[in-house]
C-alpha cells in the first residue's frame, strides 16, 4: 500500500524545521501558504539510526523554516551538538536538480563553497540534510538569518589548497564534484558521499578505508602523492573532467586512466574527454601528486599506491 499524507504527516499544518519532498506538476507553479511566518527559537529532533542501510544512518532531512535565507557558517544562533563533526565544522548537503547530484558545503570552509554550487546560504523553504552523531535536535535563533539572493536549488582558520574535479556527462550535461582541501595537520575523513536516487546521473567519489566521500581533507601531497578517484557512469557514452587547481600549490598533477593506460599532465591540460561505460570498474582514475613507479602497472597485476600513510594493494581492478 502506497503511504498517503495522512498516515505519513497526521498533523494539519507544516512543521517547523522539519524537511519536505514538495512536487507540482505547472512548470511554473506559484505557492500559496496560509498561516503565520516562523520567527525566533526553532528545535526539531533528529535521529541517529532511522536507516537500516548503515551508508545512511544518521541522515535527516530537515527544512529552513524562516522566510529569509539562514547562513551555515554563521558562528551564533546554531545548536549543532548532536551532528557529526568534520574539520572543524559540520556538513549539510542539499540537492542539485541540474546536477542530478547532492552537493555538499561544510560550516569551516571560510570560502563559503562548496560542491556542486552549494553555498553557506540556504534559500527560504530549501530542504537540506544533516548527519546526526547521536539523537537529539537542530536548533535556530534568529541569528542565522540573512538577507541574501541565494536561488532554490530546485529548479575555519586553515586557508587549504584546493584540487577540485568536476565530471560531465556529455548525454544529458548531468555532472558531479569532488575537493581535495590539502594543509591540514593530518589526514581527515571529510564530508560523506551522498549518491544520487538518480541513477543515470554519473558519480564522483574518494575512497577511505569502507566509506566514501566528496571532501577529503589531507595534509600535504608528500604524504599523500597518489590518492584513488572512484568514478562510475551513469549511462554509456562520453564525458569529460575539468580539473581546477592552483599550479603553484601542485607542481604535479597528473591523471592515470588504468582502463586507456593513459598519463594527462593536469598543470598542462587541465580537461581529459574519455568513453565509460556502466561496466566499467569504478577504481578507473587516479590522482598522482609525487613520481610514478616506472612501469608499475605493467608489471603486476594489481595497483599498489600509498593512500594516507598507508600501503593499498588494489586487486579488484581488471
Amino acid at each position: 500500500m502506497v503511504p498517503n499524507w495522512p498516515a505519513v504527516h497526521p498533523s494539519a499544518h507544516f512543521v517547523p524545521g522539519r524537511g519536505y519532498l514538495y512536487s507540482v506538476q505547472a512548470a511554473n507553479a506559484t505557492k500559496a501558504f496560509a498561516g503565520d511566518l516562523n520567527n525566533g527559537n526553532i528545535s526539531y529532533g533528529l535521529t541517529a539510526d532511522g536507516s537500516t542501510d548503515l551508508n545512511l544512518q544518521g541522515f535527516n532531512l530537515v527544512g529552513n523554516p524562516y522566510p529569509s535565507s539562514i547562513d551555515w557558517m554563521a558562528t551564533e544562533g546554531w545548536t549543532r551538538d548532536n551532528l557529526m563533526t568534520g574539520s572543524g565544522g559540520y556538513d549539510m548537503w542539499i540537492w542539485n536538480q541540474e546536477a542530478e547530484n547532492y552537493g555538499v558545503y561544510n560550516s569551516a570552509d571560510a570560502t563559503g563553497v562548496g560542491t556542486n554550487a552549494v553555498t553557506r546560504y540556504i534559500p527560504p523553504m530549501q530542504g537540506f540534510f544533516v548527519r546526526a552523531q547521536t539523537a537529539g535536535t537542530l536548533e535556530t535563533t534568529n541569528d542565522v538569518r540573512v538577507h541574501d539572493a541565494t536561488t532554490v536549488w530546485k529548479s575555519g582558520k586553515i586557508d587549504p589548497s584546493r584540487f577540485i574535479a568536476v565530471v560531465h556527462s556529455e548525454n544529458d550535461q548531468t555532472f558531479d564534484e569532488v575537493r581535495l582541501l590539502f594543509g591540514y595537520p593530518e589526514n581527515k575523513t571529510g564530508a560523506a558521499k551522498l549518491f544520487s536516487p538518480v541513477t543515470t546521473a554519473p558519480s564522483l567519489y574518494l575512497p577511505e578505508g569502507k566509506a566514501n566521500f566528496t571532501i577529503r581533507y589531507l595534509s600535504d601531497t608528500i604524504a599523500n602523492p597518489h590518492v584513488p578517484l572512484l568514478f562510475k557512469a551513469g549511462s554509456d557514452g562520453y564525458y569529460t573532467f575539468n580539473f581546477d587547481f592552483d599550479n603553484v600549490d601542485f607542481n604535479i598533477a597528473i591523471l592515470e586512466d588504468r582502463l586507456t593506460g593513459v598519463f594527462t599532465d593536469l598543470t598542462l591540460t587541465p580537461d581529459y574527454r574519455f568513453r565509460a561505460s556502466m561496466k566499467d570498474n569504478e577504481n578507473r582514475f587516479i590522482i598522482h601528486f609525487g613520481a610514478i613507479p616506472t612501469n608499475a602497472n605493467m608489471e603486476l597485476p594489481a595497483n599498489i599506491y600509498i593512500n594516507s600513510g598507508e600501503l593499498v594493494i588494489d586487486l579488484t581492478f581488471g
